[in-house]
């Protein structure tokens, strides 16, 4: 979703031209956008993993042959953490260094990648509901409370700061939670009333990709 729409100033979600109106797609859209730039951040951490490894190797091993760094960097890279599944990125990494056919990335190493994107994105969506919701506190008049650390603020993404209210919308739908008199103070500080929900969420959020990928059909 990051690559494929666009906001302008007011954070509109625009695509060929043309808003999304419907709430509960925009909301969707933008929590989506709230955890790409989480996911982004555990890339990041990943990628500078990737540079320590060739500081590493080119040290060890005194190479300069790309198929012999990608090898080794692979095997450093993997015994890390516990699959092959960097040696997309590793590719890239050396190939902003030397060009070598054996850094052409395939689509088996692009679909490993995905995985461990979509592996953070669950993780960091299950932790950001036990961590924020789940750790409410109880107030008056079946008000819950809770407040996000002045750690996790100052790493927020200026997007994230504006996309937090439907960020936690949507996952306390996946959870079968609706949050209703959300309020978020300037030291996010949330406050809400939660209301259980009828089913489960995937149903709803099934409809609301279909309607978005026929948004996106109408207008390409």
């Amino acid at each position: 979703m990051h690559d494929l729409f666009t906001l302008d100033e007011e954070y509109n979600i625009m695509y060929g031209g043309k808003n999304i109106e419907d709430p509960m797609c925009k909301g969707y859209i933008y929590a989506n956008l709230y955890f790409y730039d989480e996911v982004q951040k555990e890339v990041d951490k990943l990628r500078m993993m990737i540079q320590k490894i060739y500081n590493e190797v080119v040290t060890d091993i005194n190479a300069a042959d790309p198929p012999k760094l990608l090898l080794e960097m692979s095997t450093r890279a993997n015994r890390a953490i516990g699959d092959d599944g960097l040696d997309a990125i590793i590719k890239e990494f050396l190939a902003g260094k030397s060009r070598h056919v054996a850094l052409l990335v395939d689509e088996r190493e692009k679909a490993k990648y995905r995985q461990i994107c979509e592996a953070i994105f669950m993780e960091l969506t299950t932790a950001f509901y036990t961590t924020t919701l789940e750790a409410s506190i109880d107030l008056e008049d079946g008000v819950k409370m809770f407040r996000f650390s002045r750690d996790y603020v100052a790493a927020m993404t200026p997007n994230q700061r504006v996309f937090i209210s439907p960020a936690l919308r949507i996952v306390a739908l996946e959870n079968q939670v609706r949050l209703n008199k959300l309020e978020i103070t300037q030291d996010f500080t949330v406050k809400y009333v939660p209301e259980p929900t009828q089913g489960h969420f995937s149903k709803q959020e099934e409809t609301i990709k279909d309607q978005i990928k026929t948004f996106v059909q109408n207008n390409s």
